[in-house]
């Protein structure tokens, strides 16, 4: 399994950390990146294990590309993705639950084909422009009512 981490390059701890693992070959650390769709075309699933402003929105953007999620249980995150079927959630700072998932896939590399599916259903589905105008004019309408 080979990870790709955007973001900040690791420290040298880090860095020092997956070498005693030998899993320093496993991991490509891009940096940040403007616009990740070309990194995650290489991708078969994504990771969102943190809170920020941008990761609603990096969640819905892997599931448009067709990956599934595993994600964190935070920022309402969970409530984009259906566990076991378009992704994971697993608990925050939570490495064993994370391993688990890791092991899941590694053991049953069929079901990333039938998630990814689920992930790019859900995500022509749901995170549309037309559900999203729908979803915020029922709001306006709620509000002025």
């Amino acid at each position: 399994m080979r990870v790709l981490v955007t973001g900040p390059k690791p420290s040298e701890a880090e860095q020092a950390r997956l070498s005693e693992l030998d899993l320093a070959g496993n991991f490509s650390w891009p940096g940040p990146l403007d616009d990740a769709r070309a990194a995650l075309a290489a991708c078969q699933f994504g990771f969102v294990l943190s809170c920020s402003e941008a990761a609603l929105s990096a969640s819905q953007e892997m599931m448009a590309l067709g990956l599934p999620v595993l994600c964190a249980n935070v920022c309402g995150l969970p409530e984009y993705i259906a566990p076991g079927i378009d992704g994971w959630v697993v608990p925050e700072n939570d490495p064993e639950a994370i391993a688990a998932v890791l092991l899941d896939i590694l053991e049953r590399p069929a079901q990333l084909m039938v998630m990814a599916a689920a992930a790019r259903t859900k995500s022509l589905k749901e995170f549309n422009l037309d559900t999203a105008a729908g979803k915020m004019e029922a709001l306006y309408q709620a509000t002025l009512a």
